[in-house]
Formats: C-alpha cells, sequence, structure tokens
C-alpha cells in the first residue's frame, strides 16, 4: 500500500539507491516511484524515530523515544544494550565497527564486548541531554550537549568542559563539524553558528575560549541568507561538500564557505565614551588625562558613559572598577551612569564597555585592554591624614597613655572594686548556673532532634524516620522500573551478641569503643547511596537503597565474612573478635499489594527475624518469608505485627529463612560440584 510522508525527521541512501525515511509514524522507503513501510518494522509504527544510521555491514539502526532498533534483511531487533541506559529516548549513534557510542537525554555511552560503558562520571556530561559525539581518534573525543556546553576527552582522557562561562555563546548546541585541514570545530546551535580551533579545547589551562561568530540570529555573513539558524532533526543538523557547509534553517538551507575568514565591521562596533568624573563637588572631563586624581576630602565617585550609535537601538553597557570590583556590573536601562562611594585610597581604573541586545559580551581578557571596544580613566584618591603612618603612632601613644592612666585609678580604688566584684561573681555565678542549666535541657532537646549518633557519629532514628520515608516515595516515582529491574529496598537490622558480657568484664568505657571501632566498619561496607543508623546500643541498622534483591544475601553474607576477619582492640594490646544476628526486612513487601504497606512494617519484620537469629544461637541472619497466598493486607494493622506473624508461622504460611557462613559455604561448594 504506498503512503504519502508529509513529516520526515530523517533519511538515508542504501547502496541500492533505495530512500530510507525516518518520521513520527514509523519508518517508511522509497522504491518503484512511491512510498511503503519498510517490512519487519511494524513495532515502531505510530513511535516517532529520531535518527536512522546504516553501518558498514549495511544493517539500519533507528534511534526512537523507547530504544534503540536495528534492522537487517527483513527483521528488526532490539539493541542489546538498551538495558544499560538511564534514558530509553536515543539522541545519537556512532558505530565503531562492531561497537559504537550512544547519546541519550540521560549521559552519552560506549559500547563494547558485550558492555556498556557510562561516561563522564562526576561530571554533568553523566546526566547531560547529548545531541552530538564527534571521535577525533581512538583517545580524543568531543560530545555535544543541550545545556552543559561542550566536553573533550584528550589524549590523557581527562574531560575538560567548555561553556558559555569559558566563552562560548549561549544556545543549546545543535551539531558539531570539524575541519581536519584547519584543525577548527564548527558548532551550530539554535542562536546560529561559530567556529573555535582544536587547540583551545586540547589545551586544559586556558581559561576562556575565542571563537569566531559566522551566523548569529539577527545578522548573517559569508553571504548566507539571514534567518533563525541552526534547526535540524536526528543526524541530519550539519552536511559538509565541496568546500561548503550546509545547514537547515526555518527559511531554507544555508550555505557557509569553509574556509574563509569572519570579516567583521569594525566601523559597526561600538565605541564607548566616559563623558564626565565628578570627585566630590570637581567635575572633569577625562580627556586624554591618563590619571585623574581627587582632593583628599573627596571619597564619592560619580561617572558619566555613552557610546556612539548611529541606530534606533537600545543599547546596553557594563562597567566595573578595578581596584574594586572583580566582576562587570550591569548599568540599569536607560541609566549611563556609575557611582561609587566611601571609597579608600588607592588607585582605581573604571572601565566601560558597550554591546546591542542581540551581541554577546567578550569575556576574555584582552577585550579590557582593546581600546575599540573599552573605554577606559585612571582615579587615584589620596590618604587623609587620619589615615597616615603619623596620625595612627600617635593614636598608639595616646591609647597607651590612656591604658596607664586607667590602670593607675584602678590600683587606687582596688579594694572598693574587689568587694563590689566579689558580690557581682557571686551573683553572676548563680545566673550562670541556671542559663547553664537551661542551656542544657536545650541541648538536650537538640541531641535529641540530632541527625546523628553522639557516640559514633552514624545516623540517628530521627534520620531514619525522616529519610525512609524520603526514599519510599522516590521508589514509588520509580517503581515500574525498579521492579523491572529487581530492586528493592532493603533495611538489614543488626545486634552484637552477648554484648552485655564485654561491658561487665572490660566497663562501658570499653564497650563504648568496640561500638565507635564496629561503627566504622560498617561504613565503609556500603555504598555511598545506602547509610547507616544507630537504634540503641549495640543495635543498628543498614538501609540499602535499590538493591536487587538477588543481592541482599550475598550482601551480608560479606558483611558476616568482613566481621569474622576483623580483630576489634581492647587496652593492653589485645584484641577480641564480635559476632552478630541479623534480620533483613525488604520494601515493598513481596506480597500481594506490598508497596501500599508502610515501611514500618518492613522494620518490624527485620527486627522479628534479627531475634529469631539470635534465640537460634546467634552470628547468623534470617528473613521472613510467606507462603503466596499470603495478603501483605494481613500487616495493616502494625500494633499487632508480632501476633500476625506467630498466627502464620503456626499456619505453615510463613517461615523463617536462618542462614550463616558455614551454610552459605555449603552452599557455594554445591554450586562449583555440580
Amino acid at each position: 500500500m504506498p503512503y504519502k510522508v508529509n513529516r520526515v525527521n530523517h533519511f538515508t541512501f542504501l547502496e541500492d539507491k533505495r530512500i530510507v525515511a525516518a518520521t513520527n509514524v514509523g519508518i517508511f522507503v522509497y522504491e518503484v516511484d512511491q512510498w511503503k513501510r519498510l517490512p519487519g518494522t511494524e513495532r515502531l509504527n505510530q513511535m516517532p524515530i529520531n535518527f536512522i544510521v546504516v553501518s558498514y555491514d549495511q544493517e539500519l539502526w533507528f534511534g526512537t523515544l523507547q530504544g534503540m532498533f536495528r534492522w537487517k534483511d527483513g527483521k528488526l531487533r532490539t539493541f542489546p544494550f538498551d538495558r544499560y541506559f538511564e534514558s530509553k529516548n536515543m539522541t545519537f549513534y556512532v558505530p565503531d565497527g562492531d561497537n559504537g557510542w550512544v547519546g541519550t537525554t540521560r549521559g552519552a555511552y560506549y559500547y563494547a564486548q558485550a558492555q556498556a560503558q557510562r561516561l563522564g562520571p562526576l561530571l554533568p556530561l553523566y546526566t547531560a541531554h547529548i545531541t552530538w559525539i564527534l571521535p577525533l581518534n581512538e583517545q580524543e573525543l568531543i560530545i555535544a550537549t543541550l545545556d552543559d556546553g561542550i566536553f573533550f576527552r584528550n589524549e590523557k582522557e581527562h574531560w575538560i568542559q567548555k561553556d558559555y562561562s569559558d566563552g562560548l555563546p549561549l544556545g543549546a548546541i545543535a551539531s558539531l563539524h570539524l575541519d581536519s585541514d584547519r584543525e577548527q570545530l564548527w558548532v551550530s546551535s539554535n542562536k546560529g553558528i561559530y567556529r573555535l580551533s582544536l587547540a583551545q579545547l586540547r589545551n586544559e589551562n586556558a581559561d576562556n575560549v575565542a571563537v569566531e561568530n559566522i551566523i548569529t540570529p539577527f545578522d548573517h555573513q559569508l553571504g548566507s541568507p539571514q534567518g533563525n539558524c541552526c534547526e535540524g532533526f536526528g543526524l541530519g543538523k550539519v552536511i559538509a561538500s565541496k568546500g561548503m557547509v550546509y545547514y537547515p534553517s526555518s527559511q531554507g538551507v544555508m550555505a557557509v564557505p569553509n574556509g574563509e575568514e569572519v570579516v567583521e565591521d569594525v566601523e559597526a562596533r561600538l565605541q564607548p565614551i566616559i563623558e564626565t568624573v565628578v570627585l566630590g563637588n570637581t567635575k572633569v572631563t577625562p580627556g586624554r588625562k591618563n590619571i585623574i586624581q581627587s582632593v583628599v576630602d573627596a571619597r564619592d565617585i560619580q561617572l558619566s558613559f555613552t557610546a556612539v550609535n548611529y541606530t534606533n537601538e537600545e543599547l546596553e553597557f557594563r562597567y566595573k572598577l578595578k581596584g574594586l570590583d572583580n566582576d562587570w556590573r550591569l548599568a540599569e536601562e536607560d541609566i549611563r551612569k556609575a557611582m561609587f562611594t566611601h571609597l579608600p585610597a588607592g588607585m582605581y581604573t573604571f572601565l566601560v564597555q558597550a554591546k546591542r541586545p542581540y551581541e554577546f559580551w567578550d569575556n576574555s581578557p584582552a577585550s579590557e585592554e582593546d581600546e575599540l571596544i573599552t573605554a577606559k580613566v585612571k582615579i587615584r584618591i589620596p590618604r587623609k591624614f587620619t589615615e597616615s603612618i603619623i596620625y595612627r603612632a600617635l593614636l598608639g601613644l595616646l591609647v597607651v597613655f590612656a591604658v596607664y592612666l586607667i590602670i593607675a585609678l584602678y590600683r587606687r580604688s582596688h579594694v572598693l572594686r574587689q568587694r563590689a566584684l566579689e558580690k557581682l561573681v557571686q551573683q553572676r555565678t548563680q545566673e550562670l548556673e541556671h542559663t547553664n542549666r537551661m542551656l542544657n535541657e536545650a541541648n538536650g532537646k537538640l541531641k535529641q532532634q540530632s541527625h546523628s549518633d553522639e557516640l559514633t557519629g552514624l545516623r540517628s532514628r530521627r534520620y531514619l524516620f525522616e529519610q525512609v520515608p524520603k526514599d519510599v516515595e522516590h521508589f514509588q516515582r520509580n517503581i515500574e522500573l525498579m521492579e523491572s529491574q529487581g530492586k528493592t529496598i532493603a533495611l538489614i537490622y543488626m545486634d552484637l551478641d552477648d554484648f552485655r558480657r564485654i561491658n561487665e568484664e572490660f566497663g562501658h568505657v570499653i564497650g563504648d569503643s568496640v561500638i565507635q571501632q564496629f561503627s566504622s566498619y560498617l561504613t565503609t561496607k556500603v555504598r555511598g547511596s545506602d547509610y547507616v543508623v544507630r537504634i540503641s546500643g549495640e543495635e543498628f541498622l543498614i538501609v540499602l537503597r535499590d538493591i536487587k534483591v538477588e543481592h541482599v544475601h550475598d550482601f551480608v553474607a560479606g558483611l558476616f565474612r568482613g566481621i569474622q576477619s576483623t580483630r576489634f582492640e581492647i587496652p593492653e594490646d589485645r584484641v577480641m573478635d564480635l559476632t552478630c544476628s541479623m534480620g533483613i526486612g525488604l520494601y515493598p513487601m513481596p506480597l500481594l499489594g506490598g508497596r501500599l504497606i508502610n515501611w514500618e512494617v518492613s522494620l518490624n519484620l527485620a527486627e522479628i527475624a534479627m531475634y529469631h537469629a539470635k534465640s537460634s544461637g546467634g552470628n547468623s541472619w534470617a528473613l521472613l518469608r510467606f507462603d503466596e497466598q499470603v495478603d501483605a493486607f494481613e500487616f495493616e494493622d502494625t500494633q499487632n505485627i508480632e501476633t500476625e506473624v506467630e498466627n502464620l508461622l503456626s499456619a505453615s504460611l510463613a517461615w523463617f529463612d536462618l542462614r550463616n557462613l558455614s551454610m552459605e559455604e555449603y552452599q557455594n561448594v554445591e554450586t562449583e560440584e555440580e
């Protein structure tokens, strides 16, 4: 059945000269003078297609809002690495033999040998919206983003970020193009086109980059038509051919000669002028004076400025007073004056620049020295006598004499003052004791409200009951993704075995030291996203966020191994071994309706499992498991959870999965023998 294709996002040519087009309603192929749906792509019907890429073996790759697909010989297959991507919205793809680079709305990846590596950890690139990926060689790579500028990976595999704060024009980047002959990078955005040298990207120590504006939103150069630039979709945002670079725009295709230099109209550049400088009550016209000196008492300065403009466009000004300001100040609209008051003595330089509304400020240090775009005047404010060294020396002598006089008077009235002071001290002591009692009471309340345990520095119960609801809310917002990945929130409730014996044998000070060492050990074993809570005494709780269910027992087994292999120090160069009992609770509960039950139920079940492990001899962990017919709403009444558990245990609808390291090692041996 022939189709009429209206909205084409991207198209490409095959070796047999057929045309394949990506649309918002699927994939079409043009053959025998008519459009037809590409066979085998029915799954993509009514699905917007972002791009098409043809690999070296004529395999087609389609990027969609729901992942990436590949097509060959009439068969469509899902991209096997989709499960590694945080976002399924594919924005870019560059094949690299059997490997490739992938861009999404949440980061960039490189896949190889059945694995996908996410690029730029600990950088904004890690979660950025990727718009273009440009590999230069095996090490060097350039990635463009929607909101975070350009990221360059150099030969040392160090990442360098460049954005508007480094001198790049504002605007979401749409495409990249490399002029390898001239070592220049062409960049297009929704604001226009500019280019910069690769040497600037490779220089890790460069604070600012110098760019050449090719097309701006309001003007045109190099013979290209004026218009909003540069839209485009998918991978069709830039094409280079025969010395020209072509870009799409709202008014057609822009053709830019690749090798021409950008010629700037110097006469059209705004040249600011400082008209007057008012120092106190004295008005001065700068003219050709290099330095203007104020009178001694004049510490307030007012400067007026303007710029020659032959159009009716509104101008924007910015200024700063070097010696006082580090950053530029924007002048208010229609107010072309700057005022500074109460300035200290010293040498200052006032600078002012102007631009039209559609132009960009030049933030390079060199712009401050360019007399064509920056007007400046130097102002010297002399010191007052009260700021001189002689005045300060006289003032010091006066202070010394006054101190001597006060000491003499103090000695004469020492007896009277001593009596009055003793009475005052007694009164103040009573007031301080009362104040200290109030402060101790207030500190006690603050400690109760604190999020940190005073002895161990771990999280407190208050933090637990404030933070876990937030974790649950996050889990519920992403429930479909979490369940598809088999993830859960695990609550590991633990209690040190026979800890009372340590306090009785060695004292509470040694017991506290052991608690602190045990707490330090626990903090080294959790991930950065997890946290450890001291419930009370020797009871602790580990909260594992977003962990796969099948990994919970592995984590607990590893924790037990570490505890058994750790020696905890006590005085006289002695060490002791510790064992503990643990109970595991999962949220949501692995029962029907589990996600609708309060997380505190999971915490109670973890505590019950821990006490079962302790009553079974300790040095083990337990998980309470349920029959499939048990409904989570059996635990809706949190006041009767223990009774409900006992009833289920009696009815054989629940049982404890009790484990220890010996059982784990035995299971591992059985697995190896099989």
